[in-house]
């Protein structure tokens, strides 16, 4: 059974997004784009992909073969205008669209990568996602949860 994911950053206001397939718990997929993919360059390029069937969580390597359609594009939209909770909450719409089980974002200020299970209320969601938003869409933001905080 899938454990699917959605792998998210947000550069001036655009947001891009991949859905990853199997192994998406923070334990794997968590894991793997920690160590792997802990910059802004590596995280921009692992949510550009558009589709992944998983990533290797001891090499990083990325397996992108898909057998319905071999050329998947990344989600993207432009959050021109919106305030911070607008972007969060459209931002979870979004993740909602893609049917997956836990979403991941990569917060620049922070340099790491924030996770949510999608299980959550939406207001909790909104809420988690509205703090790896980095400025200058922001006045005051605290980390949510991070991977290095993830309960084993």
């Amino acid at each position: 059974m899938a454990t699917r994911a959605a792998i998210i950053t947000i550069d001036n206001r655009i947001m891009t997004s991949t859905y990853n397939h199997y192994d998406g718990y923070p334990e794997y997929l968590g894991k793997a784009l920690e160590t792997h993919y802990n910059s802004d360059e590596l995280a921009k390029k692992v949510s550009g992909e558009g589709y992944i069937s998983y990533i290797d969580d001891e090499t990083g390597e990325m397996n992108v073969s898909n057998p319905r359609d071999k050329d998947i594009k990344p989600t993207t939209d432009d959050f021109g205008g919106m305030g911070v909770d607008d972007m969060a909450y459209e931002l979870a719409k979004e993740i909602n669209s893609m049917g997956v089980d836990y979403a991941y974002l990569w917060s620049p200020s922070a340099e790491e990568w924030l996770f949510a299970p999608t299980a959550m209320k939406m207001e909790d969601f909104v809420d988690a996602f509205a703090l790896g938003i980095d400025p200058p869409y922001e006045d005051d933001m605290a980390d949510y949860d991070s991977i290095d905080n993830m309960e084993e």
